[in-house]
Formats: C-alpha cells, structure tokens, sequence
C-alpha cells in the first residue's frame, strides 16, 4: 500500500478570503439573474387568471409601466442573504475539502479516513 501523506497549505488564510469573495459573487450573480424571473412569476400568480396573460406580455407590460429596474424590486435583501450563504458555503466547502485531502506517494488524491 503506497503511504499517504498530508496536503500542507501554506496560504490557508487568502485561500479562505479567496474562496469566500468567489462564493459571495456567485451567490449575488444567481440573484441578480433570477429575481427578474421570481418577479415575472410573483406578478403572474397574482394576476386575474380570466384574460390568461402570457409571460411576454406580462414582461413588457412591467417594463412599459414601471421600468427595466421594476423587476428588480425587493432584491436587496436576497441579494446580500444569499451572497452572504453562498461565501460561508464556499469557503467551508474549500476547507474541510482540504482538510480532508492527502496525496499518495506517487501524488494521486487521497480522502483519508
């Protein structure tokens, strides 16, 4: 059985900060793409069902009326609460991973147990 051996990091502290800004950015990004939708989709549901308006039309009329920025409306607080999870996930994701990673003897990957 080839011996295995401890990964050592040199850097663990930028690697965290680094790990945790990357998180916060895709964590803000999802939102920042998605909530135009969940706000299509908030209007639609509240909407009186008896014309059965279609998404486009629903879209353009939230833009017509109110504005590009319309459907942007209450994102703020998804916006800094997933950005917020996502850097705790990501930066505990990429340290216990660590923690958890040796090397055997000819460098192949290892999960100890």
């Amino acid at each position: 059985m080839a011996s295995v051996t401890k990964v050592k990091h040199e850097h663990d502290g930028m690697e965290a900060a680094r790990r945790s800004v990357g998180g916060a950015v895709a964590g803000m990004s999802q939102v920042l793409v998605g909530h135009p939708f969940d706000t299509l989709k908030v209007r639609l549901q509240t909407l009186d069902h008896s014309s059965h308006p279609s998404a486009i039309r629903v879209l353009k009329t939230i833009i017509k009326q109110e504005g590009f920025l319309a459907l942007y409306k209450g994102v703020s607080s998804p916006l800094l609460g997933i950005g917020f999870c996502n850097s705790v996930v990501f930066a505990a994701n990429g340290f216990f991973r660590d923690r958890l990673a040796a090397v055997d003897s000819q460098g192949r990957p290892h999960l100890n147990r």
